[in-house]
């Protein structure tokens, strides 16, 4: 587990070579076509997962504050705790979902989420090897930011108990895995007061 969270990548890292595949057509996504038009904050964040659940709304404002200077894009990942999982109930009944087993699965899962919790930006799904939740470290959920040129300038801690969309965020679970905790590399603000000062002027 802790090799998962430590194969993420820290500020000033290039960015992995990313693909992910649009919820709606399939298409396949490069971060880079992206990130080379404006920066990127990227959300990695499912269904079934509390702490995506309760970052949507933030993550959802932050996107109508910052959206004209950063392209904000969700990309959803292997369900937390789909039925019959891992502590399927401990999200709460409201956010049980079976386990997608297909790729078309988890892309209606994808815009179901994005409906339910009125994002109107891009969702992008990952493929159903993990590729990008395991090379972003990024289950359960995740925040990152990526410049124009590729580089990692803010990587959020480990989700769910450091994913801070706000200062004054707080998902309120406990019992954190210590070796977690304000590992070296990963940005200890919270994406708003990051992207508050990114866009000073």
């Amino acid at each position: 587990m802790q090799a998962r969270v430590l194969n993420a990548p820290t500020v000033g890292k290039r960015a992995p070579k990313t693909v992910a595949y649009d919820a709606k057509t399939g298409s396949a996504v490069t971060l880079a076509e992206i990130y080379e038009k404006r920066p990127v904050v990227l959300y990695f964040a499912n269904y079934s997962c509390m702490c995506s659940q309760k970052t949507a709304g933030f993550m959802s404002d932050l996107d109508e504050k910052y959206g004209d200077k950063f392209q904000f894009l969700l990309v959803y990942i292997r369900e937390a705790h789909p039925t019959g999982g891992l502590d399927s109930h401990a999200s709460g009944t409201e956010f049980v979902i079976p386990d997608p087993q297909t790729f078309s699965e988890r892309a209606a899962a994808a815009l179901v989420f994005g409906r339910e919790r009125k994002l109107n930006f891009p969702i992008l799904v990952d493929s159903m090897d993990d590729a990008q939740a395991v090379q972003w470290g990024a289950w359960p959920a995740r925040l990152f930011v990526i410049d124009q040129q590729g580089i990692v300038v803010y990587a959020g801690q480990q989700g769910p108990w450091f994913v801070k969309p706000t200062a004054k965020f707080d998902l309120g679970v406990h019992g954190v895995y210590e070796p977690y905790r304000n590992l070296p590399g990963y940005s200890r603000e919270s994406l708003e007061e990051f992207l508050e000062k990114t866009t000073a002027p």
